[in-house]
């Protein structure tokens, strides 16, 4: 903490608290600062932000609890037996690999797709079929890899029977 006060007081230039595309020096590919909020929605990630509260919002999101044990070494947050999201950071121009969904309820039908939150685009990835009729069998696991290397939004959600509303 030291060395930032210390950064802070020898560099006028120091960032103290700014948001967007000028968080971090040099971040912005055209240089442009925007002066005002009214500016900054012209970036592409004010755009993009709108598409995932457009996701957000098909879903009970509010109802939404972390499960970082469905898939290590990414984000992932849902409803137990309804919903799982996966958030899949990019990692490298080479890794296309999805990530491992684990304990999946095995008496539960899932739809999985891919949501690709730059252009709000999405990849269906098919169904996962019930493989049990008892709650105690052991839990599926789905992966499948991602249609680019990118960041990407893996959405699992329980398919409803003609019973259920």
């Amino acid at each position: 903490m030291k060395g930032v006060v210390a950064m802070k007081r020898n560099n006028p230039h120091f960032p103290a608290l700014r948001f967007g595309p000028t968080a971090v020096p040099g971040a912005s590919r055209k240089k442009q600062i925007p002066s005002s909020w009214k500016e900054g929605m012209a970036f592409p990630g004010a755009a993009q932000v709108g598409l995932g509260k457009n996701l957000l919002e098909k879903y009970p999101w509010s109802k939404f609890e972390p499960h970082p044990e469905w898939a290590p070494g990414c984000f992932a947050a849902g409803i137990p037996g309804e919903l799982v999201f996966v958030y899949l950071p990019k990692r490298n121009i080479y890794n296309w690999s999805g990530s491992e969904v684990k304990d999946l309820d095995p008496t539960i039908d899932w739809h999985a797709y891919y949501f690709d939150p730059a252009t709000g685009r999405t990849f269906d990835q098919g169904s996962i079929k019930a493989t049990a009729t008892d709650k105690s069998a052991p839990g599926v696991t789905f992966k499948k890899n991602v249609p680019s290397p990118q960041d990407w939004v893996l959405v699992l959600e329980r398919v409803k029977s003609g019973k259920e509303k």
